[in-house]
């Protein structure tokens, strides 16, 4: 059990993520001595909080650094073992483990598949094996091992080195995408997956780009139109299990989501009803925790044409196996499936199913 109210605390990181760290711990009496960065602020006093550069700050013996950092971009072994240079008898915290301290206070404090509750990953131990022995290659296996044992325990040194950001969606040691491409794409964002997968050599036919967000939809005409993609159609949709509109979350960036207590209303598409006249031959989703009810409304495209997959299955913590059994049972025994991280602690977490 962590001891905040006996030692000094501190928070690295001054990003949103951070603050909201901050403002639980103080909602549970523990005092922040200061925040910590690698960013330089000169020792500012800003509010409540002083700013420390990380090489200046003096840290003693028992004082608790909480690292305030879970993006794809936080490398947590860098960080710790910067602080650990300083003092390597301070006490570092992951995120995972403050999540599972403030899920004992009853305190639910979730960043997409953070949460706090680590029962899932026992309680469903059986489709967790039950999806590891679907994993066709020995990389995949210890993948989705090390995921869980960081998910579960939140040691740091539990987290494997992610694939380079640059190749998600074009894996060197897996023979997708096809190479001549009729596209699904649901969470174009701004295109720059699809100019990453033409720039690599692959001939796109024809296909969707679905985006649902206005700010990024307008970006992404303007990428096609500057890359001179013209045979693939931009639609401003969303993917779901059904035609319907939904109430949506915009954000002008790769977060924007549906959910109930989005302030705009979207309309979202069942891809079956989008694409059962196309052949399909690749399904490419990332649409923030949307990903099982699009699969669902992608059922008769993947029964019928077997298009190669690559899902994001990171935006909830039952994703990381609940999808790909979702897909073996709408294709039994059709697909290989693989397994690759591209984000630092866990996030961007893609599973690549290949038809056999």
């Amino acid at each position: 059990m962590l001891d905040f109210k006996n030692h000094k605390v501190y928070v690295y990181g001054t990003g949103s993520f951070a603050r909201r760290i901050i403002s639980e711990l103080e909602n549970q009496d523990v005092s922040i001595f200061g925040t910590i960065d690698h960013v330089s602020q000169d020792n500012t006093n800003s509010g409540q909080l002083l700013h420390f550069h990380s090489s200046k700050v003096e840290l003693e013996d028992g004082d608790i650094v909480v690292l305030g950092v879970c993006n794809l971009h936080g490398n947590l072994r860098e960080i710790s073992d910067q602080l650990l240079a300083v003092n390597p008898r301070i006490e570092v915290v992951s995120p995972v483990q403050l999540a599972r301290y403030l899920k004992q206070q009853g305190i639910d404090f979730s960043n997409y598949w953070l949460t706090g509750d680590v029962d899932i990953y026992k309680e469903n131990q059986m489709n967790i094996e039950v999806f590891r022995n679907l994993l066709a290659d020995s990389q995949s296996k210890s993948t989705l091992d090390s995921i869980i044992k960081y998910r579960t325990n939140g040691f740091i040194d539990d987290l494997e080195m992610p694939e380079p950001l640059s190749s998600q969606y074009l894996p060197k040691d897996l023979l997708t995408p096809p190479t001549n491409l009729s596209i699904l794409e649901m969470g174009s964002l701004h295109g720059e997956d699809l100019v990453r997968i033409i720039d690599s050599g692959r001939s796109l036919e024809s296909g969707f780009a679905l985006e649902p967000d206005l700010h990024n939809y307008r970006q992404l005409i303007e990428n096609l139109r500057s890359k001179n993609i013209g045979n693939i159609v931009p639609l401003p949709l969303g993917a779901w299990d059904a035609t319907d509109s939904l109430r949506f979350n915009a954000s002008g960036a790769s977060g924007a989501h549906l959910s109930p207590e989005g302030e705009q209303v979207v309309s979202v598409i069942c891809p079956d009803d989008l694409a059962n006249r196309i052949p399909i031959n690749y399904i490419k989703m990332d649409i923030e925790g949307a990903e099982g009810n699009a699969l669902y409304g992608s059922q008769q495209i993947i029964k019928e044409n077997t298009p190669h997959l690559a899902i994001s299955i990171y935006h909830l913590p039952e994703h990381l196996w609940e999808l790909g059994l979702q897909i073996e049972k709408m294709a039994q025994g059709k697909y290989n499936f693989h397994l690759r991280v591209y984000g630092f602690q866990t996030f961007d977490t893609i599973l690549y199913c290949i038809p056999r």
